[in-house]
This record gives C-alpha cells, sequence and structure tokens, in this order.
C-alpha cells in the first residue's frame, strides 16, 4: 500500500484490527501472518494494541508542553515499523523491540528540540505560592502545568526526569513504566522516590528565595 501521513493512516489500520479473526491474537502470530500475507489489517492489531502505551513513553521523553509533537512522532515510528518489521529476528518480545525503538527515536527528537521554555525567575501572576511544605504528589495532581513544577522537573536527569513524566502526567504505575523503560521495578520505585525527593527540595528553595 502507499503510506499516507499522520493520524489517518494509524487510525485506519486501528480501525480494521475489528475484523482480524480473534484467534490472531497473540504478536508472533500477527507479524508472522502480516509478513507472510501483507495483510494491512493484521498490522493494525498491532497499532490498536500499543499506540497509547508508545504515546505514553514517547509523550513522557518530550515532556507535557509536547503532546503534538509526539502524536506525530508516533505516527512516525509506526509508519517505520510497518516499513522494517522484517527485520525483527524474535530475539526479544516484540513489545521490547517496540518500546525500545520508540524511546530511541524520542531521545533523538528531544535532542532535535528547542530547549523546554521556562518562565523568568519568579512567579507568573495567578500562579499560586509555592510553601516550603509543599506536597508535591498534591501539587503534581493538583495542576499538572504548573510552570514551576515543570521546570524543575525538566531539570532532573534521566531516566528520573522520565520516570516522572510517566507517572504522573501519563498515569503509569511501576509495573508499567518498568515495561516501557526496561527498568526493574524496584529501581523504578526507587527513581520515583528519589526523584520525588529532590523536587521537593528544589521547589521548597524556590519557595525559600522567592
Amino acid at each position: 500500500m502507499i503510506i499516507s501521513s499522520g493520524i489517518a493512516w494509524c487510525e485506519a489500520l486501528a480501525g480494521a484490527a475489528t475484523a482480524v479473526p480473534d484467534h490472531a491474537r497473540d504478536d508472533a502470530e500477527i507479524i508472522e501472518g502480516f509478513l507472510r500475507s501483507e495483510d494491512d489489517q493484521l498490522f493494525g492489531v498491532l497499532v490498536q494494541r500499543y499506540k497509547q502505551k508508545v504515546f505514553r513513553l514517547v509523550a513522557s521523553i518530550l515532556g507535557p508542553s509536547a503532546e503534538a509533537e509526539a502524536e506525530d512522532l508516533v505516527q512516525e515510528i509506526f509508519i517505520s515499523v510497518y516499513r522494517k518489521l522484517d527485520t525483527f529476528r524474535g530475539d526479544c518480545s516484540f513489545s521490547t523491540w517496540l518500546y525500545r525503538l520508540s524511546r530511541n527515536r524520542a531521545i533523538d527528537g528531544r535532542r532535535r528540540r528547542k530547549p523546554f521554555a521556562v518562565v523568568a525567575r519568579g512567579r507568573p501572576e495567578g500562579e499560586q505560592e509555592l510553601r516550603s511544605s509543599v506536597d508535591l504528589q498534591t501539587e503534581i495532581e493538583r495542576s499538572g502545568r504548573n510552570s514551576l513544577v515543570l521546570r524543575h522537573v525538566n531539570g532532573l536527569g534521566e531516566p528520573r526526569r522520565t520516570v516522572i513524566f510517566l507517572h504522573y502526567w501519563m498515569g503509569c504505575g511501576v509495573d508499567e513504566i518498568s515495561c516501557l523503560t526496561e527498568i526493574p521495578v524496584g529501581t523504578v520505585k526507587s527513581h520515583l522516590f528519589r526523584a520525588r525527593r529532590e523536587l521537593a527540595k528544589r521547589l521548597s528553595r524556590e519557595a525559600i528565595d522567592g
């Protein structure tokens, strides 16, 4: 087929996936069938199954200010997978292969982006003052777009930055984060704990200095 660009192509494939027989639900079987028959509906099953998780991973790496860019990149990733699926050798699970490819593409995309736009020091009009006793989780859940919180989250090193975005902005549990990032569950928990502690310190200093 001639691949059209953008969301329409992926959505069309995902919608067509409902016509695929129920027995073709194992990733390996779907891939084998697609490579043998070039049936786009089979590939649509993979798109339907993984597009949301790939979006979560990509968006967590690019940052919550770049959802539109993340959507475009997800389309590019699945077009790339469509074209190179015959290179998948089965040395790991398809999901691992897909998430690894997606993570690498997202990291490359982030490197090409302009630096995250941060607010100047001081609080913009209307932004509530953050006290030294701030509860990080409450603050993130209450105001996920808070520019001050975003600025400090973006200042975290990897993979803590991505883990924080996946957990608080994408709503992923530790098991899903572990799957998406290939980081052991225990290490994910450690990154979350240490990142929260570091952010709390930074926000406390900001409140005191401000």
